[in-house]
């Protein structure tokens, strides 16, 4: 809404007054009040790897007996098997 009223008394560079106010007072928002009130563990957490989708020469595999685990590439099955909801 402050965003909205500045832009509308801006003239012609209402789009750019309304977005940067709007992007600063997001990213305060967001940083003095929603991470307080709900921490996340991937950034909490100094950025640990187990937050990584892939990294070099690892991805995601799924057993069904342990749920998902990052693997190295090479040890990955030649031939996996497909979901079974597909």
């Amino acid at each position: 809404l402050i965003g909205g009223t500045l832009a509308f008394f801006s003239g012609p560079w209402a789009f750019v007054v309304g977005f940067v106010t709007g992007f600063v007072i997001y990213a305060v928002l967001m940083k003095a009040w929603v991470l307080r009130a709900y921490p996340q563990a991937e950034i909490t957490s100094g950025f640990d790897d187990r937050y990584l989708a892939t990294s070099v020469d690892r991805s995601w595999a799924y057993e069904p007996a342990t749920g998902f685990t990052r693997v190295e590439t090479k040890d990955l099955p030649d031939n996996p098997t497909g979901r079974g909801d597909l």
